[in-house]
């Protein structure tokens, strides 16, 4: 039987959306395969400035890929995308990998590290079955405690397996809206099978009428 993920309700920003420019620190393209499935890519993916979840983000050719411990050819942790921009909140476009045993809800898989001007930071986390599940989905549409379901498609190895793909949008408020965010570090905590991966951010600027 086949499993969808029903699209949750959108997000409704209500100040102006800036997208992060990621390019310089993508490591693989949506048309690269994984090691285990051939045909198991992210080319349905529409690219340009698409609206997922209610947010506009800008799609490219490409995503920032973490480890995990069967994973270990890449990078734990990528440092440094750039923002240099102050803003309300973030909205993320991620989810993770998973392999044959899956990982438990609840389970913390990454982080992202929010580098501010006056050489503070806080820290984002990445909980499994909270902000992400795995991109195949194989646990019948299984809801999130946080993140939303923002895309579904497919792919020649799912379509085999008979399941569909799917991304999850996570926000966060900023605490410090006023002061300018430098750089991001997107970090996986290389929790047994889970490889989390992040298409594209985009900024929410605070409401001028607020």
């Amino acid at each position: 039987m086949r499993r969808d993920s029903p699209l949750d309700k959108p997000y409704e920003p209500k100040g102006e959306l800036k997208q992060v420019d990621i390019s310089e620190k993508v490591n693989k393209k949506l048309s690269d395969g994984t090691n285990r499935v051939e045909g198991n890519t992210l080319e349905s993916l529409p690219k340009g400035k698409k609206e997922f979840a209610g947010v506009t983000f800008n799609i490219i050719d490409g995503v920032i890929q973490l480890a995990s411990e069967d994973r270990p050819q890449r990078p734990a942790k990528i440092e440094g995308i750039p923002v240099d921009s102050r803003f309300a909140r973030l909205y993320v476009l991620h989810a993770t990998q998973t392999g044959p045993t899956g990982v438990k809800d609840k389970t913390l898989i990454g982080r992202y590290v929010v580098h501010y001007q006056d050489d503070c930071q806080e820290t984002i986390s990445i909980v499994y079955g909270e902000d992400v599940r795995d991109w195949w989905n194989t646990d019948g549409s299984k809801k999130l405690k946080r993140g939303k379901v923002a895309w579904v498609g497919t792919n020649a190895a799912a379509t085999q397996h008979n399941v569909t793909l799917r991304l999850f949008v996570s926000t966060w408020d900023n605490p410090k809206p006023d002061t300018k965010v430098t750089t991001i570090d997107y970090v996986s905590e290389v929790t047994g099978e889970a490889g989390p991966f992040c298409i594209t951010m985009t900024l929410e600027q605070a409401n001028p009428k607020d």
